[in-house]
């Protein structure tokens, strides 16, 4: 008697795409779609190692609470005990600011972006 191994095709045409100081929202399309039980969405930040972030039974996920980084995507697919293979991955960065620094001493060398844009009603300074 054999076995017929059914495999699980992985999610496509993942997208990342910034969609505010803070968040990233992901969409992608399932060609198992109305039989798989979730989506594991997994995050690498800035090249570091992979990190399952959410389970999600839909096809979209936003991505919230971030600090400005490069971020990287990729999603599979659970249909009961199987698992697809991972999507494509799809990557979306947060713009930085300034950072605030605590304690740097005399010799502290700011390095701004350009344009820098300051808000506030009073900004001191002393040199």
């Amino acid at each position: 008697m054999s076995h017929t191994l059914t495999l699980i095709p992985a999610p496509t045409n993942l997208t990342a795409t910034t969609i505010s100081s803070t968040a990233i929202a992901l969409a992608w399309f399932s060609p198992d779609s109305g039989r798989h039980i979730s989506f594991a969405i997994e995050r690498s930040i800035s090249g570091r190692p992979y990190v399952q972030i959410a389970s999600v039974g839909g096809h979209t996920y936003q991505d919230g609470n971030l600090t400005p980084n490069t971020y990287t995507y990729r999603v599979r697919e659970r249909n009961k005990n199987r698992w697809s293979d991972y999507s494509n991955t799809a990557t979306a960065v947060i713009e930085g600011g300034i950072s605030p620094v605590v304690d740097a001493g005399p010799d502290l060398i700011i390095t701004l972006p350009s344009p820098v844009q300051l808000n506030g009603s009073a900004i001191n300074a002393a040199f």
